[in-house]
Formats: C-alpha cells, sequence, structure tokens
C-alpha cells in the first residue's frame, strides 16, 4: 500500500492489524514449508513483543495489586429475603397430589 494511492486513510490503517501469515497460506509452499514459515514469523512477533512492550502481567499480579474484586451481577442486584417469599402462599391451585405431599 503507498502513500500516495491512499491519501484518505490516516497512518495508523496503513499498518498490518498484526504480524505474520496466519490467514494467508502460499499455494505453492508445501505443508512443512508453511508451517516453518508460520514459525518463524511467530518467533519474529516474540522477539519484538519482548524488547519493545512492558512486562506481561498475569491475572494474580492484577489480583494482587488491585485487591479482591466484587463482581458485577453482585453489585447491581440487592439482597433478597428467601424466608419472606416462603411465607407467602404459592400461586395458583394445588393440585390433590400437592394437597397431599404439602410443600417440600
Amino acid at each position: 500500500c503507498q502513500r500516495s494511492s491512499l491519501p484518505h486513510l490516516s497512518k495508523t490503517q496503513w499498518r498490518m492489524a498484526r504480524l505474520g501469515t496466519s490467514n494467508f497460506r502460499e499455494k505453492e509452499k508445501n505443508f512443512l514449508v508453511q508451517e516453518e514459515t508460520w514459525r518463524m514469523s511467530v518467533e519474529k512477533e516474540r522477539q519484538i513483543e519482548t524488547i519493545a512492550h512492558d512486562a506481561q502481567k498475569t491475572y494474580f499480579d492484577d489480583a494482587a495489586r488491585n485487591g479482591p474484586t466484587r463482581s458485577t451481577a453482585h453489585s447491581t442486584h440487592s439482597a433478597q429475603d428467601h424466608k419472606a417469599a416462603a411465607v407467602e402462599r404459592p400461586a395458583g391451585k394445588a393440585s390433590p397430589l400437592g394437597l397431599h405431599w404439602g410443600i417440600q
């Protein structure tokens, strides 16, 4: 992609999304050569990542730094009183079998 042919695109749109040949298979190469090309691309990407980026952090490192978390579901919904709901009579008409055995 040449700059003169695409003047309306910004600089970030010129670059490839990622290094390598992950979605491209060269038909003139056999499978083993394609796999070797892929391996070399991954090694090159990993080397660039190691040199240019910060050290990788794990979820454990993040949890140690931020402390315990509370899920969105627990934060959004208030606690319910299940005993109050159990005292209320169930909706609908009980079947003869339900009347015989009662609520289990």
